[in-house]
């Protein structure tokens, strides 16, 4: 079964801006040898963002094949030798922004213990968005992006479920609500089977990612 985690982050908010520089949140979160590569980069903002965001991905997937634990970052080791320049970076004006898997993504590979995952992240000007998948290849993704000028950061969770379900539903895939399991993880019922969905907020942006 495909499956498919997705995470986002507004990159470019102060809060982000050279935490590259912060060794103290380096050491809780990367490995000896993603620190290694993380130095080697030119735009060591974009990269640092983008191993969270394959990270948090990660986490979410493998709750979805079982998880039970915490997240914790040392845990996902992101293997991803591109460097990041200028050229990498996309400028989006248009949303709902779609993503594909045939987008012009950058790839990795997330190990979790004895489990392999794929990644491809695209980063804008404005956020890095990752999906990270259980197999190599992935059929019938459904991923996209939205900003808000006025969004209701009190209400993060109802800003992404209305997001997605008028999203899908453009798509023709029609549902009612995204509900939770016991465990708290996003599942809506299509064809009436329940299926996993993954969900991800930062400041403006929201997402989703999705595979039928």
């Amino acid at each position: 079964m495909q499956l498919v985690g997705n995470d986002i982050v507004a990159y470019k908010h102060s809060r982000c801006i050279n935490k590259w520089e912060d060794q103290h949140f380096l050491n809780k979160i990367l490995q000896p040898e993603e620190l290694r590569l993380l130095n080697l980069q030119k735009n060591k903002d974009a990269y640092l963002w983008m191993l969270w965001t394959l990270k948090e991905a990660a986490y979410k997937l493998s709750c979805f094949l079982g998880n039970k634990n915490k997240f914790h970052a040392l845990d996902y080791i992101v293997t991803c030798e591109q460097n990041i320049t200028d050229d990498d970076v996309k400028n989006v004006h248009t949303y709902p922004f779609y993503i594909t898997d045939d987008t012009n993504q950058i790839a990795s590979i997330i190990k979790y213990k004895e489990k392999v995952f794929y990644g491809k992240t695209i980063i804008t000007s404005q956020f890095i968005h990752s999906s990270v998948f259980n197999h190599q290849t992935s059929e019938n993704l459904y991923c996209a992006v939205s900003a808000h000028d006025h969004i209701n950061k009190n209400d993060f969770s109802n800003e992404v479920r209305q997001f997605t379900i008028a999203t899908l539903t453009k798509q023709n895939i029609a549902i009612n609500n995204i509900e939770k399991t016991h465990d708290g993880m996003p599942f809506i019922v299509h064809n009436e089977q329940q299926k996993f969905i993954s969900l991800s907020h930062d400041q403006q942006f929201v997402s989703f990612a999705y595979i039928p």
